[in-house]
């Protein structure tokens, strides 16, 4: 399962404001496109009141929880906005237990048991995020475990606070959870070493139930797994999902769009450059055989395959062209076509027709009369 966080982890990234009509839609779309649950925001945000009616109003509560510190006394704010969820958030670290809430493992554990309890009296599912958890000695995390699953949580959450896990030690953290407990163990990995994606994609095949993303991978900090690449794997690659790549594309151009980001166009599954190529041994490929050098057909990502020829073209890709197009065996010369191509092409890479164009333009051109012989 994932769980889409756009609304809350996404929200919390540095400048990014969301429009209210945008996280409505986010809200809807991301839910249409295959994400079986998302996070709409964390109690007290401005605006939550609005999305949750969103959320009711688009028959889409039963899909939505919204993130609370570990307080027993504010959930009846919870379910006053008609949501069906709530995640709660809890260290379980020594150093944030004493830096940061200043209280004792036992006085953390009663307050989740106390907060676990109203929950469940007030109908509310409620999974417990265990914080900074990627930080924590296994045998710190294990009475979190235990005391979730006495009380009746529905659900455990590993946080990756820092960044630091690698798909291995990830694995190996949500195996070693679930021998602890019963409870469907999920992750929330962030990616300040670029090992987000990565780290819920290996949390998943460990057996974790769900992996926290963004669109994106907004976030605190430099952000969380992706959502348009761990469903892009799961739905492309795997056929494990069958998420609606065009659509998850499409919102997250709307969303940089909408909060004034820069999308890098070579940035994974949303990028604008992803199916484009230069290099001369993989134009050369791709005109053979597209399967030979991309993961998936441009096309499942509502994209087109753009081939360009340049500064670093070779022979063969410039060959596969002319061939395609009968021009290889009129008399046109290869290397002369392959050399005014890097030449014209090395401050901007031509497109096919104008390479095309430039060998037909050869191919016409009168060759110099040989210079005559002396004797």
């Amino acid at each position: 399962m994932l769980l889409d966080t756009t609304l809350r982890e996404g929200a919390q990234a540095v400048g990014v404001q969301f429009p209210k009509e945008l996280q409505v839609r986010i809200l809807r779309d991301v839910v249409r496109a295959g994400v079986e649950m998302v996070e709409i925001g964390w109690l007290g945000k401005d605006g939550i009141e609005d999305i949750a009616a969103a959320a009711q109003r688009h028959g889409l509560a039963s899909r939505c929880a919204i993130w609370a510190p570990c307080r027993p006394e504010i959930l009846g704010t919870v379910a006053k906005l008609g949501l069906h969820a709530v995640h709660v958030g809890i260290p379980v670290s020594p150093q944030h237990l004493a830096r940061r809430l200043k209280i004792s493992v036992t006085e953390a554990l009663q307050r989740l048991v106390a907060t676990i309890g109203n929950a469940r009296s007030l109908g509310l599912t409620i999974r417990v995020g265990l914080e900074d958890a990627s930080s924590a000695p296994l045998h710190a995390i294990e009475p979190f475990l235990r005391t979730a699953e006495r009380a009746g949580a529905h659900g455990v959450r590993l946080a990756d606070t820092r960044g630091i896990w690698t798909p291995q030690t990830c694995a190996e953290t949500v195996r070693w959870a679930q021998s602890i407990t019963r409870l469907p163990v999920g992750v929330h990995c962030h990616d300040d070493f670029g090992m987000a994606t990565a780290n819920a994609l290996c949390a998943l095949d460990a057996g974790g139930h769900w992996a926290d993303v963004s669109l994106l991978g907004l976030g605190e900090r430099a952000g969380i797994s992706a959502l348009e690449e761990v469903a892009g794997y799961l739905t492309l690659i795997r056929a494990s999902r069958k998420d609606d790549m065009c659509s998850l594309r499409q919102l997250c151009h709307e969303v940089a769009h909408s909060t004034g980001l820069s999308l890098d166009p070579r940035k994974a599954i949303a990028g604008k450059h992803i199916f484009t190529s230069e290099s001369g041994l993989h134009v050369d490929g791709l005109l053979k055989d597209p399967g030979l050098f991309e993961p998936c057909p441009p096309e499942r990502l509502g994209m087109q395959r753009h081939l360009l020829w340049g500064a670093k073209s070779g022979r063969g890709a410039v060959v596969q062209l002319l061939s395609r197009h009968g021009l290889l065996g009129q008399g046109v010369d290869v290397e002369q076509v392959l050399a005014h191509v890097r030449k014209h092409g090395a401050q901007q890479p031509l497109e096919a027709e104008e390479v095309l164009h430039l060998a037909q333009q050869l191919l016409n051109t009168p060759k110099a009369a040989p210079l005559p012989t002396t004797n």
